[in-house]
């Protein structure tokens, strides 16, 4: 009974060295979110229930690191009301202190698209906001997303003679 008892814990705390020693190896398990930016913003389709937009985000890895990202959610704010939305399951791989340009296309309602331009239309600038997930596989020592945000103005001198 006694030798029982002293397998089991010879095999438990094998077991429990064989998981913990590697992490002795491994360097810290943060990851900073990346900076992003928005690069280039193109409306592809306006139909009669949705409009298509096509944004280029510019995503920089300030890790140690390289990143690989299997995936991103993202909202599109024009003056504190969200415009659109998108997910992309694109995988992405960002090697350390570098950057890369992701594109998402994101959907917005002809209602939401309309009450933005209507709200806007007397403005000279606008601020926006784009803010969302990058997923990645995570693990023991890494998170299974970070979060990014990116704000700024655009200004609209050139939508002076739009007329809704």
């Amino acid at each position: 009974m006694q030798r029982l008892v002293r397998f089991q814990l010879a095999i438990i705390c094998m077991l429990s060295l064989w998981m913990f020693l590697p992490a002795c190896g491994v360097k810290s398990s943060s990851v900073a979110s990346p900076q992003v930016t928005v690069s280039k913003i193109k409306v592809e389709d306006i139909n009669l229930f949705e409009a298509v937009v096509r944004v280029e985000m510019r995503v920089i890895n300030v890790n140690d690191d390289p990143v690989d990202f299997k995936g991103l959610n993202c909202e599109l704010h024009v003056d504190n009301t969200r415009l659109a939305t998108g997910v992309s399951n694109l995988p992405i791989h960002i090697p350390s202190r570098q950057t890369a340009v992701i594109p998402i296309t994101v959907y917005s309602s002809v209602e939401d698209m309309t009450r933005v331009l209507r709200d806007i239309r007397s403005k000279d600038k606008v601020t926006y906001e784009m803010n969302g997930k990058l997923y990645m596989d995570g693990g023991l020592f890494k998170p299974d997303s970070l979060a990014f945000q990116s704000k700024g103005e655009i200004s609209l001198e050139g939508l002076k003679a739009f007329r809704m």
